[in-house]
């Protein structure tokens, strides 16, 4: 399966407005990525399917350290979810949690 990747929210909607997914599912998700000190990195995650091909994006919105100032990178991460969200809705999309992922290969 080919998998296309954007990092920019924006290119991600021009492309979901392009063609309809498939399943007619977007997928939405925060992703926390552990470090090996003492944050996380966090991801706003959205995937669908279309002709065979998994169209990603993955926008990073910083770091969580488990304090206060955390709060500002999880509503960039929500907000960026909820345009999206309201874009599925406006294209007759469901959307679900979670991500459409490559297949492990060599197993």
């Amino acid at each position: 399966m080919i998998a296309v990747r954007f990092n920019d929210p924006g290119e991600f909607a021009d492309e979901l407005r392009a063609g309809v997914p498939e399943t007619r599912i977007l997928r939405l998700t925060k992703q926390f990525q552990t470090t090996q000190f003492a944050f996380r990195h966090l991801y706003a995650i959205a995937t669908f399917l279309r002709k065979g091909e998994i169209i990603r994006l993955e926008h990073y919105c910083g770091q969580i350290w488990g304090i206060e100032f955390d709060r500002k990178f999880l509503q960039k991460a929500d907000a960026i979810l909820d345009d999206l969200t309201k874009i599925a809705e406006e294209l007759g999309l469901e959307v679900r949690a979670g991500v459409y992922e490559e297949p492990k290969r060599g197993k």
